[in-house]
Formats: structure tokens, C-alpha cells, sequence
């Protein structure tokens, strides 16, 4: 005769009211397979927790590879990592990318005058504006030393300009423990089509980095604390 007690299935042939010999070996097995599976159930929890905490490791790990630690904005790599996601952002808003390039005027004079110490903290608070500027149609960099460089979203070069201005008149209007500073920018604009096919995302991003770089040392020959556009 077979009886179902909760969830376990008890098969026994009654002699006298007692279980056979056979039924209790059956039982025994039975609880057995319910311990296994309970000790297994814990381990593979324990597991999955145990592999949650190392990808929240190696996210923080990545993170931390990314960033610029004097600054804590973008170190070069990470931009052009970041740049495939801001590609995608601006051809869901239907905009074009520009790229803003800005250097710290006199920094070495600002680093002789007052020591590196205070050059750090001048980097660090120019960096913190350029934080300010962040979202998801805007990355900013450090690129080395006192040059930094932010991708853009924007409709048009107009924009770009307006963007990078905002950025030298915040710059020069900052005040903080170290001395005054300001920025000299250049600023470049991707006016090509959307199916140009014959660049890939990395050269595009070098190419109007390197003409932002020319226009910015354009804007240093022509007295500084001030945007050129390429």
C-alpha cells in the first residue's frame, strides 16, 4: 500500500502493522536525499553570495582603474571605453560629437612659484568643475599633467563653443586654497555623416582630439584664457 505523508512518498508492504526491513532502508535513504539536497542548497546560496561580492569587487576594481586618482575623473583609456557609449547617446538625440581640450595657463610657473603641492590642488579643483560638467551626453578626462579633454553630444559647433566657454569663464572665476588659474581651449566639432563607414569609433575620437589639441595651443599663441575653435 502506498501513502503520501507531506512531501514524502512512503512505499511499505504492512505485516502485523510493522514497516518491512525493505521500507525502512527506503525511509533512510529518503532522508538522506533530503539532507544532501539541503546541505547542497546552502552551499550553492553561499556560492552564488560568494560570487556576487566578487563581481561587486571587480566592478569596484574596474572603476578604480578607470579614474584618475588625483582627479577622479576619466584616465585616457577609460575615455576612449566611454566614447562607444556617448556615440550612442548622441545618435539617439540625433546630435554629433565635439570634444573640448583645455590646459592649465602657466602651470609650471604655478608649480615653481608655490610647489607641486599646490599644483595638485590646482589640478584637483579644475578637475572638479569639469566633474560638475558630466552626464550622459558628456565625459570628461585627464589626459596628463594639466591638460584635460570632455566629449560632447551637441547639435552643432555653435554649441560645442558655448559649452567650452562656460567651462573657461568657471574656471577663472574659481577661488579655493591654491591661486587663480585659468584655462586655454580649443574646441573641435564631427561634421561628417552618420554612414562614413570609413573611420572607426577610436579614429574619429582621435581625430577631433588632435584638432581640439591644435586649436587649444592656437588659443595659448594668441595671448590665452580663451576658446579657439579648429
Amino acid at each position: 500500500m502506498s501513502r503520501i505523508f507531506g512531501r514524502t512518498l512512503v512505499s511499505a508492504v504492512e505485516v502485523e502493522g510493522d514497516v518491512t526491513p525493505a521500507a525502512k532502508m527506503e525511509n533512510r535513504e529518503l532522508d538522506g536525499i533530503r539532507q544532501l539536497l539541503s546541505h547542497l542548497h546552502g552551499e550553492i546560496t553561499e556560492l552564488s553570495l560568494s560570487y556576487t561580492e566578487v563581481l561587486r569587487v571587480l566592478q569596484r576594481f574596474e572603476e578604480l582603474c578607470s579614474r584618475d586618482q588625483m582627479t577622479q575623473l576619466l584616465n585616457r583609456e577609460a575615455f576612449f571605453r566611454k566614447w562607444s557609449d556617448l556615440l550612442q547617446a548622441c545618435l539617439h538625440s540625433c546630435e554629433k560629437m565635439g570634444v573640448i581640450a583645455l590646459d592649465i595657463d602657466h602651470f609650471k610657473a604655478i608649480n615653481d612659484t608655490h610647489g607641486h603641492a599646490i599644483g595638485d590642488e590646482v589640478i584637483c579643483r579644475v578637475g572638479g568643475l569639469l566633474r560638475e560638467f558630466e552626464s550622459t551626453t558628456r565625459i570628461a578626462a585627464r589626459f596628463g599633467g594639466e591638460e584635460f579633454v570632455i566629449g560632447v553630444c551637441a547639435r552643432n559647433s555653435a554649441e560645442v563653443f558655448q559649452l567650452a566657454e562656460e567651462l573657461r569663464m568657471k574656471v577663472q572665476s574659481s577661488s579655493g586654497s591654491g591661486p587663480s588659474c585659468t584655462v586655454s581651449v580649443g574646441v573641435s566639432f564631427d561634421s561628417s555623416e552618420r554612414d562614413d563607414s570609413r573611420r572607426s569609433e577610436r579614429e574619429v575620437a582621435e581625430e577631433l582630439i588632435q584638432r581640439a589639441d591644435q586649436a587649444l595651443y592656437s588659443a595659448k599663441r594668441l595671448g590665452r584664457n580663451r576658446v579657439q575653435a579648429a
